[in-house]
């Protein structure tokens, strides 16, 4: 008889379906929050309450707007019809296939999908410069992504505990969190 291998968290949200990610999820958010408010100089905290803040809404709009399941068709943005966003992360989804590397995982996938959320961005920014809409000074303004500061880790922070948290749901080891499935 075969013996199924579910972890506690994976029991305890009820299964790995994408309700399951989100509601564990939302419940990491939760706890972020709660973090966060012990942070406040008010409670006695280092007054990083706002940073931890940010952390927690990160880790919530990772998972809803670039999850590593983000090329499914049952993603957040794939269900509620936002058609620029079906057709940016299907286009992805035909690049990478599902489970990859290069959708889960923290060293390749994540930096993949971060840059190519960023890429409409930067065509912009692109397309502007080129038919000199804006100065020079102007696009490095709008593209404060260049220089890593600290909202830049911030972000950064709250993704990869988002999908840290998506991996270890969807029975990843330590080593595939990090570095993918080889397959």
């Amino acid at each position: 008889m075969k013996r199924m291998k579910q972890s506690l968290i994976r029991r305890w949200v009820g299964g790995t379906n994408r309700d399951s990610h989100l509601k564990l999820n939302f419940w990491i958010t939760v706890t972020l929050i709660g973090y966060a408010v012990t942070q406040s100089k008010a409670l006695g905290g280092n007054g990083d309450a706002l940073w931890w803040l940010g952390v927690a809404i990160t880790c919530r709009s990772t998972e809803l707007l670039i999850s590593p399941d983000v090329d499914q068709a049952n993603s957040w943005g794939a269900k509620r019809g936002f058609i620029f966003y079906r057709i940016w992360w299907s286009l992805f989804g035909s690049f990478t296939p599902h489970r990859s590397r290069f959708s889960h995982s923290l060293l390749f996938g994540l930096p993949c999908r971060l840059m190519w959320a960023l890429m409409p961005i930067f065509l912009i920014a692109f397309g502007a410069l080129q038919f000199e809409l804006l100065s020079s000074d102007q696009i490095q303004n709008f593209l404060f992504l260049i220089e890593l500061n600290n909202v830049h880790m911030m972000i950064l922070v709250g993704a990869i505990i988002s999908d840290f948290f998506h991996l270890v749901l969807d029975d990843y080891g330590l080593l595939e969190i990090i570095f993918g499935k080889l397959e």
